[in-house]
């Protein structure tokens, strides 16, 4: 089935419905919390009802997206069906749903195929891009605050068009965009900086970074964030330093969420298939960006991560 055919599909489901829920994967990122946004965009085309829901906060540095309020962290409304974005494997999205997913759009390649139907695009640099083919097919118009969304999706999604996810698509719409208003200095800006307790929780981060055979780690206690108290920080953009390092080929994050949990991210240049090391400790992702969560100790995981790292450098 092409891309025309399967959005052909996706609005005629939308048409036969009311309401939907709109969801996406927990710890949400740029693409993630845009994909939402816009979707809801494309169901009041429709003249559809939308609950937008996410089991995490929106990160801090996202706050600046126009109607970004209308995301909720719970939820007692009704809806008919379920559309999930950007999130590859239905227990990514923090609850347990009553109902089988209607819609399941991502380009993720470790997408299980968890819906009735599945618009899934591994080439493609984000679910936004998917999204804006999605837009340009129905004819829904560009307005500045569409752009601005799409524009951010892609964006912080290809971390700023350096990542090796940026391909000549992404390049292609986000001049396009530029057009409707959309400001890349400033955008650029409100997603990547810093306040000054980022900084120096970032200078403590760094100062424990280990650098062996290719493999970069490091890590995040819950305690730093306390005693710094930086607990919505912007820590998620914090591998990209490790993954600047001459030599690196994974560069690993470990955030300590709980007692017994812990964030890991994994970042290559393409050299390793972080996605299939990922899936090793049960998570997933891309080729060059993954994450999966441990249910142990800081400790513990940093031992099981590196074992498996190793691994796969070898």
């Amino acid at each position: 089935m092409n891309r025309s055919q399967i959005i052909k599909m996706i609005t005629r489901e939308i048409k036969r419905h009311n309401s939907f829920l709109v969801t996406s994967h927990i710890n949400p990122d740029g693409d993630g919390i845009c994909s939402l946004l816009i979707f809801a965009h494309i169901l009041k085309f429709f003249n559809k009802e939308s609950i937008l829901f996410s089991y995490h906060p929106v990160p801090k540095r996202l706050s600046f997206l126009p109607r970004v309020e209308r995301i909720k962290s719970r939820t007692d409304e009704r809806y008919e069906e379920i559309v999930v974005l950007d999130t590859p494997i239905i227990k990514r999205i923090g609850i347990r749903l009553p109902k089988k997913v209607l819609i399941n759009i991502d380009h993720h390649p470790s997408n299980s195929y968890f819906g009735t139907i599945n618009w899934v695009e591994p080439s493609a640099s984000a679910t936004c891009e998917l999204l804006f083919y999605f837009i340009k097919e129905i004819g829904i118009e560009i307005t500045e605050e569409l752009a601005t969304l799409l524009y951010t999706g892609l964006y912080t999604e290809t971390g700023g068009f350096s990542y090796p996810n940026t391909n000549k698509e992404a390049m292609k719409i986000s001049a396009l965009l530029l057009d409707y208003g959309v400001s890349p200095a400033a955008i650029s800006q409100k997603v990547s900086s810093l306040s000054l307790k980022d900084i120096r929780l970032l200078s403590e981060v760094l100062h424990n970074l280990e650098f062996t055979n290719g493999i970069a780690t490091i890590y995040l206690t819950r305690e730093m964030q306390q005693r710094l108290k930086t607990t919505d920080s912007q820590a998620d953009d914090f591998i990209k330093f490790p993954l600047s390092l001459k030599g690196v080929k994974v560069a690993i994050f470990l955030r300590e969420e709980g007692p017994d949990l812990v964030r890991v991210s994994f970042r290559s240049l393409g050299e390793v298939d972080v996605n299939r090391l990922a899936k090793r400790l049960g998570g997933g992702g891309h080729k060059t960006a993954a994450g999966t969560r441990l249910y142990t100790s800081l400790e513990r995981a940093k031992r099981d991560v590196l074992k498996v790292a190793r691994e796969f450098i070898e």
